[in-house]
């Protein structure tokens, strides 16, 4: 510290002499002249006494400019040592005494698990042996003084003190219990198989019961409001029936309306008060201002307030509900604002709503009942078919034929009505998107119906044929065996194609036969293709990518049997 004041003094003393005027003569002078100031010149540093002060500045310069420089690097770099020897052992005695709290916290803790754990059964333990490791998987610890020895609370295992210084809940017999148990020392296997330990739910609450609970009370208070209005409304009713009555046994109905008018509205303002004019500026509902002609003023008839005319509207008051007579639907109308208005019709309305069948439920329960017979007789007349083949009915006349017929108009109307509702379904005005989409596959459903029960219809074996000649007495009919497969057959529904069959001449050999077959088939499978192109071209202008994608897998599969065709026929097709 001595320094540090002597190198002060030494540069106040330069200062002082750098102030001092350059003529020695006159500084010496002026330093003599006070004979107190010849005490003070003496050097700072080593006390060497000085005559003048200039002399004090050279010797500070010659002797003592090192060794103040060095002095002052000493000061600095001791204060940095004693800095960092006084700081080492404080925080030497910080590490300790954090590790001594930390240490009584956890002695603390695992004293009060082991002192709750008293209450928890201990039959389940495992008993002390010798030798004995850790019950952990990874863990090959000796357990003893050092490593720690702890019976798991829950599953009896012995464990280190590393792997059983969790802490869980358990009852009285050592089960889960986060509501009522102790908290007690568990191992890590079983800390983590506890139940809801990996829920990644959280907790959850039904609030449901709370839902059902003010749900309930907000229906009974609009019951109630709605009961109230249907009361107030069937007063007026009566009181306009009553008015009416009045009028027309009194003067022989000429008495003055005004005066009617007035009973009238005293009987409206004695069945519910109204509200006072002047107290109201703006309406309640809309908040519009109140005018003397733009914006007049009415009173509801079943609440009593004060509305504007936008806010309300007129009621009709039914006669058949009020009164005998019978002859007239309405006795009058009443102005009544749409809150009211809402709660007297909303049950009238919820009502008619259900009862009302929208158009799109009307037109799929007429489709599913065509379904529905379709799905009946198809099988039917299938067997017909198998029937007429096996048993070689060739005459049109014959009972079985004409039911085979039947079947087949009937199939044919229901396949055409079907399809005409299913087109009708899509056509159907929406007023959401999903009413569209509901629509729409609707329709695509009962196109691929069509498809699959169309299809397999197009390729059952032909069962007659027309004759090419007839006589006089009437007409021949044969039949001939068809040796190809079900699948190359043509349409079962040109086997009664204008009311009869077909049929060739008995003498006609069998390669004519197979000819004249394969070449009608080709026509057949010839004329879908042709169908199919067309419905896909209008698929395509209208945009319905889903019917045009089972339209193309159609008109694939009839791409196949057409080639299938030609090959069969070889050069015989032109």
């Amino acid at each position: 510290m001595s320094s540090i004041s002597d190198s002060n003094s030494l540069s106040n003393l330069t200062m002082l002499s750098n102030s001092l005027p350059a003529n020695n003569s006159h500084r010496e002078s002026l330093i003599f002249d006070d004979s107190s100031s010849l005490e003070q010149l003496a050097c700072p540093i080593c006390n060497e006494q000085m005559v003048s002060l200039l002399q004090l500045n050279r010797h500070l310069d010659d002797e003592h400019m090192d060794t103040s420089i060095d002095q002052k690097d000493g000061i600095i770099k001791w204060f940095k040592n004693a800095q960092s020897t006084i700081m080492k052992p404080l925080s030497k005695t910080k590490n300790n005494i954090s590790q001594l709290a930390m240490n009584k916290f956890n002695e603390f803790d695992i004293n009060g698990l082991d002192k709750q754990s008293e209450f928890v059964t201990k039959a389940h333990w495992k008993q002390d042996v010798e030798n004995i490791v850790c019950s952990n998987s990874a863990c090959e610890k000796s357990l003893n003084i050092i490593n720690g020895k702890h019976n798991c609370r829950k599953c009896g295992e012995f464990f280190c003190e590393d792997h059983c210084r969790l802490s869980m809940k358990l009852n009285r017999q050592a089960q889960h219990d986060p509501v009522n148990g102790y908290f007690c020392r568990v191992c890590d296997d079983c800390f983590v198989s506890r139940e809801g330990y990996l829920d990644t739910e959280g907790v959850t609450r039904s609030c449901t019961s709370i839902f059902i609970k003010y749900r309930t009370k907000g229906i009974e208070r609009a019951h109630l409001e709605g009961n109230r209005l249907e009361q107030r409304l069937e007063k007026l009713a009566k009181v306009y029936i009553t008015q009416i009555k009045q009028v027309n046994s009194t003067q022989g109905g000429l008495a003055p309306p005004l005066t009617a008018k007035h009973r009238r509205r005293v009987s409206e303002q004695s069945i519910v008060k109204w509200q006072d004019d002047a107290s109201v500026t703006n309406c309640p509902l809309c908040r519009t201002s109140f005018g003397k002609i733009t914006n007049r003023k009415h009173h509801c008839r079943l609440c009593g307030r004060v509305i504007c005319e936008k806010c309300s509207s007129k009621i009709p008051l039914n006669l058949n509900n009020y009164s005998e007579v019978a002859d007239q639907d309405s006795i009058g109308e009443i102005r009544a604002c749409k809150e009211c208005r809402s709660a007297v019709f909303r049950r009238k309305e919820y009502n008619e709503e259900i009862a009302k069948t929208p158009p799109v439920v009307m037109l799929y329960q007429k489709l599913t009942k065509i379904r529905s017979a379709i799905d009946s007789t198809l099988p039917k007349f299938q067997d017909m078919l198998i029937m007429l083949k096996s048993k070689e009915i060739i005459n049109q006349t014959h009972a079985d034929y004409q039911l085979a017929a039947r079947s087949r108009k009937e199939l044919l109307d229901n396949f055409a009505q079907f399809d005409a509702i299913s087109k009708r379904i899509n056509s159907l005005l929406t007023y959401s998107e999903s009413e569209r989409r509901l629509q729409s596959n609707i329709h695509l459903a009962a196109n691929q119906y069509l498809q699959q029960n169309m299809l397999p219809l197009s390729v059952l074996p032909k069962m007659f044929k027309k004759d090419q000649t007839q006589n006089t007495n009437g007409q021949q009919y044969g039949y001939f065996d068809d040796d190809d497969d079900s699948s190359e057959a043509i349409p079962a529904f040109a086997a009664f194609a204008n009311g009869r069959p077909r049929s060739l001449s008995m003498s006609s050999t069998k390669s004519v036969k197979e000819e004249e077959q394969l070449r009608q088939q080709l026509e057949a499978f010839l004329e879908q293709e042709k169908r199919l192109e067309e419905f896909i071209q209008e698929a395509t202008r209208k945009r319905k990518f889903d019917d045009l994608k089972t339209l193309k897998t159609s008109l694939d599969e009839i791409k196949l049997e057409i080639d299938k065709k030609r090959k069969e026929l070889g050069d015989l097709w032109p």
